[in-house]
């Protein structure tokens, strides 16, 4: 009889488990399908879009034209706290390359708490199979249902949710960490990787603004021919948020990056470094732009540009710093509310490995 009646509970607990389970997947299904229409509307009907748009082009190997592309959007809400705009990403869409082959991902995020709810992946192997899987999780980020079109698939429930926590992390850096970040604070982006020490003979103001002026004009001569090219090195983000405080802004930032071999005493090290950063930002009655020139070793800033325009007049700035990282020369129409360039280069940088190495 004790049998029966624990082969009786057991039964109703499996049966309660699978029906919390069919409810979780129902809810998932569900709350897609809403995100799906609501991604379909944004931008349309008269509203200003709400997304971040992460696009980042690299060349492995030149020579034998081999490339990757990502491109990553993160569709979001937003509302306010204790008078504060809070942004809530509720979907991530990401399409990238990877020997040639394209491959997909997308993410349903819980805009109360950013966990994943929901992950689906495709993507074409070598060898030309489709590789396709889904994977459910519960309230509390936990796996209870993943389902593959072949036993051989390359991706984890667990490196899923890693990935969900990564865009996650980036999307608050860009709406957070950098466009409010203007008090001199730094975000937690990272700082770029270490090089190697380099002797560098002293210069004078006079040869140090020829050197950068001399710099900015290759950047910009190489900036404009990989508009143009298929082989490119560079990331681009571009932010539009509408906004509850204040009026839709658009936010696009472009870095500009090459690599190397750095001689490290432990190991030979492929490093990829920010020589140009280029900053626009428009909104109604507002308009600035902004150019940060990096030393290509050291990655200190030497030459900050700003022009800055709202209805009732213009402003432009121009900085050219020593190797000391002390500023030599400054000119512009205004000495005031000088842009605090310094340390927006540094968030600047901070956001280009946060992109390149997480």
């Amino acid at each position: 009889m004790k049998k029966v009646f624990l082969g009786l509970v057991l039964a109703m607990v499996s049966a309660t488990g699978y029906a919390q389970k069919d409810a979780r997947i129902q809810e998932i299904r569900s709350a897609y399908a809403n995100a799906k229409v609501k991604m379909s509307k944004d931008g349309k009907d008269g509203q200003s879009p709400r997304n971040l748009w992460i696009e980042r082009n690299d060349v492995i190997d030149k020579e034998a034209d081999v490339t990757e592309w990502e491109g990553t959007t993160i569709y979001f809400d937003s509302d306010t706290v204790d008078g504060r705009e809070v942004n809530r990403p509720y979907f991530i869409a990401e399409n990238w390359t990877a020997h040639q082959h394209t491959r997909y991902r997308e993410m349903l995020i819980n805009p109360k708490d950013s966990t994943l709810m929901f992950c689906y992946r495709r993507g074409e192997t070598d060898a030309g199979f489709v590789v396709e899987s889904r994977y459910y999780y519960d309230t509390e980020g936990q796996l209870i249902e993943e389902k593959h079109n072949t036993p051989n698939t390359w991706s984890s429930a667990e490196g899923e949710q890693e990935e969900a926590k990564r865009y996650i992390g980036l999307f608050k850096t860009v709406t957070q960490g950098v466009l409010i970040t203007r008090d001199g604070t730094m975000t937690d982006a990272p700082n770029g990787p270490e090089s190697a020490a380099r002797q560098v003979a002293q210069r004078t103001n006079e040869q140090q603004k020829a050197y950068i002026r001399s710099l900015y004009s290759q950047s910009k001569k190489k900036v404009a021919q990989e508009a143009h090219e298929y082989q490119k090195r560079d990331v681009h983000i571009v932010l539009h948020d509408l906004g509850i405080l204040w009026p839709p802004m658009t936010t696009e930032y472009k870095f500009y990056f090459d690599t190397r071999v750095v001689e490290l005493p432990d190991q030979r090290r492929h490093d990829n470094y920010c020589y140009f950063i280029s900053e626009h930002r428009q909104r109604m009655g507002f308009d600035s732009y902004v150019e940060y020139l990096f030393d290509t070793y050291s990655q200190d800033l030497l030459f900050y540009y700003c022009k800055y325009a709202e209805e009732d007049g213009q402003w432009e700035w121009r900085r050219y710093y020593d190797q000391q990282g002390n500023c030599f020369e400054q000119t512009g129409n205004s000495a005031d509310d000088v842009p605090l360039d310094k340390n927006d280069a540094k968030n600047m940088l901070g956001l280009f490995y946060k992109v390149m190495t997480e």
